[in-house]
């Protein structure tokens, strides 16, 4: 193969090197695009979980707070919103929970879909967590009320 040479006065590349420079660069950009992206995804789905935590932390915090208020009043379970609306009988589980506090004031905190959501004595509800809320269960143990409560998310879930 013959060399191609230059003469002393031709200034500019070949062909060959500028098709040569564009495919180094493209995979250059392309590298650090899949770098960029996947890091992207990652911080996403780590501020997700961060979130889902958080939540999950309120919720017990708030709930054991509650149920520990009202153990000078009364707390009813029932199997869900829908039996509570309906006047049912209290059962020894549920999803759905009346606590009535010493002062006389109540809150009902209920699993709505994948909602949880509170109702209180001036019937405003508060829509605590959307979207995660998986399963909520209240039973009545010995004088206790045992909770469990499981968020789920994007194939990450959170249970006690």
């Amino acid at each position: 193969m013959k060399a191609i040479k230059k003469k002393p006065n031709q200034k500019g590349y070949t062909i060959i090197e500028l098709v040569m420079a564009i495919l180094m660069s493209s995979i250059i950009l392309t590298a650090i695009y899949i770098i960029v992206s996947g890091s992207h995804k990652y911080i996403i789905s780590g501020r997700n979980t961060i979130r889902m935590q958080q939540d999950y932390s309120l919720v017990e915090t708030l709930l054991a707070s509650n149920i520990r208020e009202a153990i000078g009043g009364e707390q009813e379970i029932y199997t869900d919103y829908t039996d509570y609306q309906a006047s049912g009988t209290p059962a020894d589980s549920g999803s759905c929970i009346k606590l009535t506090f010493a002062s006389g004031d109540s809150t009902v905190i209920y699993q709505d879909g994948s909602d949880l959501k509170i109702l209180d004595t001036d019937l405003s509800t508060t829509n605590l967590i959307l979207g995660t809320v998986t399963d909520l269960k209240f039973k009545s143990v010995s004088n206790s009320i045992q909770t469990n409560l499981v968020l789920s998310q994007n194939s990450k879930t959170l249970e006690n």
